[in-house]
């Protein structure tokens, strides 16, 4: 019996909530004997139903003081905290989740300290602020950061090409491409599963539009809202969906209360049975600002369902014919047009051999994570 790998996942303890957990989840559910994953979190809000799918992985959490002082004052005692774990524990690689360098030198620094094997893994592609003056003052800092502890980092991932040029720059030859990836199975289209919701909700012949995803800055909410107003008003049997949590979900009800559309818009919170409300969908609707590899829109093409989004999200995402793509400088009428017009395919077809030849398919993706690994220990 060989011994499995030791890998400790920070900044993924959001668990099956928000696209870079679920990222690291897949894996774990997939490599559970090949590798024994642990968490670093300082999260106390864990339900008992995911402690037991991390026991059933043979996975764990290692948790850190939760402190309640200034950011920059955590960051000191974060960083010898960290220190401390990586000093008692023995890991083969320490797999950091990252948005940028700002939010995660204190790892580097302290995986250095600590002569830990570095993964780093980028997930975006833009900060979350349309403010120039932040954006250049923080792509400097990231820079700066790059150069300084760059070299540190043993093996760099990104979950796209723009995501890999935005973490680390344009030079990404050394960098490996990490597809988010999923099990087709979970998510094809089920015919019995849209029937049961879609009478449950008392839809009847109306077209169902949906979106999944954070209430956050990045998913241009508010844009979407506008493009489903306007293609009401050509044809009123229509429903909105919005399934997902997040810091802007006050703002958003409060949004659909002043635009009038609280008879048609419904705020669904989260859910296990993601394949359920993507099969009672008739068309996706997903106007994000910006994307890394948005797992979710991979989600909707494994169902086969229509999907209208913006033109700022990767192609490496896109396998489906039924995606179309729209600037978000657009005509709103531009948008709502092509929403309409997209839910004239009625059909849904089985995708697992596309999503296979994509090459997204997450066993695929498992192995390919652990050759990667295995070549840098």
């Amino acid at each position: 019996m060989f011994d499995r790998l030791q890998i400790l996942e920070i900044n993924a303890d959001n668990f099956t909530k928000g696209g870079m957990s679920q990222v690291i989840w897949r894996l774990m559910e997939n490599l559970s004997n090949e590798v024994e994953f642990s968490f670093l979190t300082d999260r106390d809000d864990v339900s008992e139903e995911i402690l037991d799918k991390l026991e059933s992985n043979g996975a764990r959490r290692i948790c850190l003081k939760k402190n309640s002082f200034n950011k920059y004052i955590n960051y000191f005692i974060k960083y010898h905290q960290v220190i401390g774990v990586f000093s008692r524990e023995k890991f083969d690689f320490i797999h950091i989740n990252a948005d940028n360098m700002i939010g995660v030198f204190i790892y580097i620094l302290a995986c250095k300290k600590c002569h830990c094997k570095i993964i780093v893994q980028g997930h975006t592609t833009r900060f979350p602020t349309d403010n120039k003056f932040i954006v250049k003052t923080k792509s400097a800092i990231c820079s700066m950061l790059y150069k300084c502890l760059g070299k540190n980092i043993d093996v760099k991932l990104a979950v796209s090409t723009p995501a890999a040029h935005f973490f680390y720059g344009e030079k990404i030859k050394d960098v490996h491409i990490l597809f988010n990836g999923l099990d087709s199975e979970k998510y094809i289209y089920n015919e019995e599963k849209r029937i049961a919701l879609r009478e449950k909700m008392n839809v009847g012949n109306k077209i169902v539009v949906g979106h999944i995803g954070r209430f956050a800055y990045a998913k241009n909410h508010g844009f979407l809202l506008q493009v489903f107003k306007d293609a009401i008003s050509k044809s009123r049997m229509m429903e909105l969906w919005l399934l997902g949590n997040g810091p802007l979900e006050n703002e958003i009800r409060l949004q659909v209360q002043r635009m009038g559309l609280e008879s048609n818009v419904k705020f669904l919170g989260t859910s296990q049975d993601i394949q359920m409300y993507l099969s009672a969908f008739d068309v996706f609707l997903f106007p994000s600002r910006y994307e890394g590899f948005p797992l979710v829109l991979v989600e909707a093409q494994t169902s086969d369902l229509p999907v209208l989004m913006s033109d700022t999200i990767t192609d490496e995402a896109i396998f489906s014919q039924k995606v179309s793509r729209l600037p978000l400088n657009a005509p709103l009428t531009e948008w709502s047009d092509a929403l309409l017009k997209s839910v004239r395919s009625k059909e849904r077809e089985d995708m697992t051999e596309k999503i296979n030849n994509a090459g997204l398919n997450i066993h695929e993706i498992s192995k390919r994570y652990i050759k990667i690994l295995q070549e840098n220990l």
